[in-house]
């Protein structure tokens, strides 16, 4: 997981509305898939995959539960000190701030250029960082 995988613009939402606010959660997916697909080569069983978390990671592995993308790519869930079930509507406006923030660090974005505005070249800088 990269901090890519952290940002959220209203802009970028509006661009790609297929992703979630924050898309953590496809990279997350896209790791359950490659687990299904190679857990043999390591010795463990892909009917038998258990997804564990605790506090934050509690609230992902629920979403991660109800999800109809997840369906047949875990098979358990052990979710310790938290559920997204209790959450209250989340603002994006924290995270907008601080994927500003953060872009802003590496040299990606300016007070001109920002994830709003800009969404793509800023994305863009953030990958060539990795």
């Amino acid at each position: 997981m990269s901090v890519i995988s952290l940002i959220t613009s209203s802009s970028i939402n509006k661009h790609f509305e297929y992703l979630l606010k924050n898309i953590r959660i496809w990279d997350i997916i896209e790791a359950l898939k490659w687990v299904r697909q190679n857990i043999e080569s390591f010795g463990g069983d892909p009917n038998r995959v258990t997804l564990h978390g605790v506090s934050s990671g509690s609230f992902i592995i629920t979403m991660l539960c109800v999800s109809p993308l997840t369906k047949g790519l875990f098979n358990q869930a052990i979710i310790e000190s938290g559920s997204a079930i209790v959450v209250q509507n989340n603002p994006s406006g924290p995270n907008q701030k601080l994927s500003q923030d953060t872009a802003k660090a590496v040299g990606c974005a300016t007070d001109e250029r920002t994830i709003q505005n800009d969404s793509q070249r800023v994305v863009d800088c953030l990958r060539g960082k990795l």
